[in-house]
């Protein structure tokens, strides 16, 4: 068999049509038993549209060797749980090395040990590699002790619970490589961290905890994004990093004196803050931040002045913002005084707030284009507001999520009606809906938001309803219903449905269905699915 040639005359079809032709063949372990060649053809046509990743290689030997034998290159590589007793495991890390070294970008280390010298030589066969993370590593000690990390290309490292090996590995990297460092749950000496930024003075992206932080230390770098996980040296750090763009001091408590001197720093452009040991009466100096684009606020206690000074200050160049005041509720006139403040608002956050001003969020924000609302614990009660003449035709993303809910037999909303009819009635151009535990759907409460929202692209659900099944008669309604969709996912649901059944009725619709009734989950993707929570660079 020619397989250039098959290749060859496949790609020319378009991509969708290939994605829909191999979904009739399985999954792709299966496809790679019957037959290699065609293995290969789909990895390559899939390669841009979706990602592999090689994870956890401790797994079936025939499904690693389907991997590692196929045409596809990889440029990520995840660990997890590797042990140095292992043989068959680091075995198969040097193979995965030794053919994918010169591609690979980015390696995750989570919750291995293994000889300080097999780790070194695992790093020393990526001389490409831009990022490590590390997450719950250690090792045990060898003696290369002077063995310098040949990674020229090292952007970006990342650590978490891994205090003893931080120094043992950053001393070997090539001098001035690093430029995003992050050290977080892992407290070292004074010494060691001086040591550390002498050798990589490079940093422009820095995460750690200053407790044992001579500011002194730092004053050499220039950083563009910094975020302190305490409050120890706040003021004497900034002193040093008047350039910086993006700030993040939400876990340091300050107080009025560091919150004076951050307004003094013209240049910031996002900046996250917790605000409680703040006074109130301070909060109108965020107006000297006149280059600020993102601004996330967190709050804990149940002053209102913060509210009614916050919803005052105008803040023209914030396109992101984000309020998470959990006691402190607010009402529907601080919202449209913030919008009228704030006018050119994209991207809002808020978390702990009553459903109730949801419908007001949506009408007065008129720039809106995502928004990510986690309801409070009394959201449930809520029997009504209004949604007469509400209309944005901005909004294209949103996101309804109640995190309270824990309990199967707990209340419906009782707004739910409201809720629907707004998402029916007043987002023409919504394009990615996801509810959360907030609304009990009916089947013709799905067709209708399904009907009236024609440029719908994702739609992701977590239902509370008990009555509801994902059954031959839903799937029918979602292929005739909306012709856009790329992406449904249905969870908490009884599936009633098998999965080729499923696929008959969708007729290649989605390139891609999961149906696991043990789960009771529903998945039909032509895309991947991309969570609003996540895209918030705050």
């Amino acid at each position: 068999m020619d397989i250039s040639k098959i290749y060859g005359d496949l790609k020319v079809l378009p991509t969708e049509i290939l994605i829909k032709i191999f979904t009739l063949v399985g999954n792709r372990y299966y496809l790679s038993l019957v037959n290699s060649e065609f293995y290969d053809i789909v990895c390559k046509i899939e390669e841009n549209k979706f990602q592999l990743k090689l994870i956890d290689i401790d797994d079936d030997e025939e499904k690693f060797k389907s991997i590692i034998n196929s045409r596809r290159v990889f440029d990520e590589v995840k660990l997890m749980d590797i042990r140095s007793n292992e043989n068959h495991v680091t075995d198969r890390m040097r193979e995965i090395f030794t053919k994918y070294g010169n591609d690979i970008k980015k390696i995750n280390f989570y919750n291995s040990k293994l000889p300080e010298s097999q780790f070194i030589d695992i790093l020393s066969m990526n001389k490409h590699l831009q990022t490590l993370i590390l997450y719950d590593v250690d090792f045990s000690i060898t003696e290369k002790e002077n063995v310098e990390l040949m990674l020229p290309e090292l952007k970006t490292l990342k650590t978490y619970l891994c205090n003893f090996i931080i120094p043992r590995i950053i001393f070997r990297f090539p001098k001035d490589t690093l430029e995003h460092l992050s050290i977080n749950n892992c407290i070292l000496d004074q010494q060691t961290f001086g040591r550390i930024l002498q050798n990589q003075q490079r940093i422009k992206q820095l995460e750690i905890d200053p407790y044992n932080v001579d500011p002194a230390q730092m004053s050499e770098l220039k950083l563009e994004k910094l975020k302190l996980l305490s409050k120890r040296h706040v003021k004497q750090i900034l002193q040093s990093q008047q350039q910086l763009i993006t700030l993040d001091l939400e876990r340091a408590h300050i107080g009025d004196s560091e919150f004076m001197d951050i307004c003094k720093m013209t240049q910031l452009k996002s900046l996250r803050l917790w605000i409680d040991r703040i006074s109130w009466e301070k909060l109108d100096n965020l107006m000297k931040l006149n280059k600020l684009e993102e601004l996330a606020l967190t709050y804990d206690r149940l002053e209102v002045e913060y509210v009614t000074m916050l919803s005052k200050v105008p803040l023209i160049s914030i396109t992101t913002l984000k309020i998470e005041f959990p006691k402190l509720k607010m009402l529907t006139e601080s919202f449209i005084a913030i919008s009228i403040n704030c006018p050119n608002i994209k991207t809002l956050v808020i978390n702990g707030q009553s459903i109730g001003v949801i419908g007001t969020i949506v009408q007065y924000f008129k720039n809106l284009e995502t928004l990510n609302f986690e309801c409070d614990s009394d959201s449930v009660k809520v029997v009504n507001f209004p949604i007469t003449d509400i209309y944005n035709e901005k909004l294209k993303r949103l996101r309804i999520f109640d995190n309270q809910f824990n309990n199967p037999a707990r209340e419906q909303f009782q707004s739910q009606l409201t809720l629907i009819c707004l998402i029916m009635q007043s987002m023409p151009n919504l394009e990615q809906l996801e509810l959360v535990n907030t609304i009990s759907l009916e089947l013709d409460d799905l067709a209708n938001i399904l009907a009236c929202n024609r440029k719908l692209s994702q739609f992701r659900i977590e239902d509370i309803s008990i009555n509801l099944k994902f059954d031959k008669m839903m799937a029918d309604m979602i292929k005739r219903c909306n012709g856009n969709l790329n992406y449904f996912e249905f969870n908490k649901i009884a599936v009633e449905i098998d999965e080729n059944s499923l696929r008959q009725i969708m007729d290649n619709k989605f390139a891609f269905i999961n149906c696991r009734d043990w789960k009771n989950q529903v998945i039909l993707r032509n895309c991947q699915w991309s969570p609003i929570e996540n895209e918030i660079d705050i």
